[in-house]
């Protein structure tokens, strides 16, 4: 093909507009209409005979293994662990097509946060510099996951001059005064969580090692269907299109996995492929293959072809609901982000006192036509920084947030909800069906005769009742009682039967989910 290239920008043309360059040139400098006519009639413009051009070989890759280039306007950045470097368009050796550059001047700013590490533990703490940032600022309320506990319960105990002053200080506050330490950890994790996943999306080398799919969920704990969106989760992953090439495909469409041609718009230049607002019964494991190896690529009226994993892009999910069944191989491909419920929607179906949306918070639409090139600046500086923090990480570790809601979540989806609301009541503790042997023929009649739900097998059953042990911290099928198939079974009436025993006395040796937050916070000045 025929490109102009300005400076480090790269741009498909035509013949036409070769002769087109020619005639304003001469236009513009006031040429002798001699040299203009010479322009207009001469064949040597012709396409057959610029095809004997000399071709050229351009270096496309805007990343490496240790770095990630980000080329605007005025500007082309060089991001690693250690620094931000920058030069001029003129002096860069990599190329950029036009569509791609990020359409902004920049200029870059000082840190505005700092995350160190204590490594023999693996503890984390961040240290905010600077919210200047207004999708920082976002991303820090996004994370406070102990919102109400801070500006409704403990906030309603002060006098009313200091409730405003305690909001105006902690408006984008991840440590406010009125959170224990535990609680401001887990914030601050759930914060760091967000900034490793940002910095993973943008960095568009792709290793086996790290072959995950950045998967954002809420943090509330509702009832297993229960529509718990309006968190912006949405939004977080949808401004990365500002930086990179992506595609939104509709996660609510049921039969997203059916279409033969979901991949028709996915080129090697796309560098994200989110999936928004996913179904809880979507098949994750569809995605498996393109998650981890090639991508094939189906156009439509089209032949077939395959983008090799290294340029294929990578996914994002975003869901109100919990992953079902996570097992290993799915966990394996997940980077978990959970946000809290600090934007929500005031419905007559919750408690919430107001509505809070994003908007809320700045008096405009981020990134939208009132943005101004400063706040543009301020965000495309903290998108750098999260990539620096990404690479500043260990290529062995995965950054999770808390794990313990999303835990809990995923059970809820195991289970179902019909069979915790039958579970809770049959195994109240003082229902007479715990801390005994009873049968789980028995257990199984009584749930589908009560809830009318019909052809559970025993092992979907025996799922759901661990998960809902699990779930309640109770301990299923003590190994005291077990026999070697890891079974508990009894003669009744001369038949030998399969027992169930839920233990939920003596428990102070079971623990399930352990404390996710440290009282330690000492940290040493690694890795950023």
């Amino acid at each position: 093909m025929f490109v102009k290239i300005e400076g480090h920008i790269v741009r498909a043309i035509q013949q036409k507009d070769i002769k087109g360059f020619l005639i304003r040139f001469c236009e513009e400098n006031y040429l002798p209409n001699e040299i203009l006519e010479l322009v207009l009639n001469t064949t040597r413009l012709s396409e057959a005979v610029l095809q004997g051009l000399k071709p050229i070989e351009l270096n496309f890759t805007d990343y490496e293994l240790d770095a990630q280039y980000l080329f605007f306007t005025n500007k082309v950045w060089k991001v690693t662990k250690n620094e931000i470097a920058e030069s001029i368009p003129e002096s860069s050796v990599r190329y950029v097509w036009e569509d791609e550059v990020i359409d902004h001047k920049v200029r870059k700013s000082d840190d505005f946060f700092e995350i160190k590490v204590d490594m023999p533990r693996n503890i984390y703490d961040i240290s905010i510099y600077n919210t200047q940032s207004k999708y920082f600022k976002y991303l820090i309320n996004a994370s406070r996951i102990y919102w109400r506990k801070e500006l409704e319960t403990a906030l309603s105990k002060l006098s009313k001059e200091k409730q405003e002053e305690y909001k105006k200080n902690n408006q984008f506050s991840i440590d406010g005064d009125l959170l224990t330490e535990d609680e401001i950890y887990e914030q601050k994790m759930h914060l760091i969580n967000k900034i490793y996943a940002i910095g993973y999306l943008l960095h568009r080398y792709k290793t086996p090692s790290k072959a995950w799919a950045v998967y954002a969920t809420d943090n509330i704990l509702g009832e297993e269907g229960e529509n718990n969106g309006r968190s912006g989760k949405s939004f977080g992953y949808k401004v990365l299109r500002h930086l990179m090439k992506s595609i939104t495909l509709s996660g609510r469409n049921k039969k997203l996995t059916d279409n033969s041609h979901l991949y028709d718009r996915v080129t090697e230049h796309t560098d994200l492929i989110l999936i928004d607002d996913a179904d809880p019964y979507l098949d994750y494991k569809f995605f498996f293959d393109s998650i981890t190896g090639e991508l094939v690529v189906n156009p439509k009226n089209n032949q077939s072809y395959e983008i090799p994993f290294e340029r294929s892009p990578k996914f994002c999910f975003t869901s109100n609901h919990a992953l079902p069944n996570p097992d290993p191989s799915l966990t394996a491909r997940i980077l978990y982000t959970v946000y809290a419920d600090y934007y929500h929607e005031k419905t007559e179906n919750n408690d919430y006192l107001e509505t809070r949306k994003i908007r809320d918070d700045f008096g405009k639409d981020l990134f939208g036509p009132e943005y101004t090139e400063e706040e543009w600046n301020a965000d495309l500086n903290f998108f750098a920084q999260c990539i620096r923090f990404y690479l500043s990480v260990s290529s062995s570790l995965k950054i999770d947030p808390p794990m313990l809601n999303v835990n809990r979540r995923s059970l809820m989806a195991e289970m179902g909800q019909a069979f915790k609301d039958w579970a809770d009541a049959y195994f109240d503790i003082h229902g007479g069906n715990t801390d005994k042997m009873i049968t789980k023929e028995e257990a199984l009649n009584d749930f589908m005769q009560m809830t009318n739900v019909k052809k559970w097998s025993t092992t979907k059953f025996t799922k759901a009742l661990k998960a809902y042990c699990k779930f309640n911290n109770y301990n299923f099928n003590p190994k005291e009682f077990q026999n070697s198939q890891g079974r508990i079974s009894k003669k009744i009436d001369g038949t030998t039967k399969e027992m169930i025993y839920i233990q939920v006395t003596n428990m102070s040796d079971f623990v399930e989910f352990e404390d996710e937050n440290p009282n330690e916070n000492q940290v040493h000045e690694l890795p950023f």
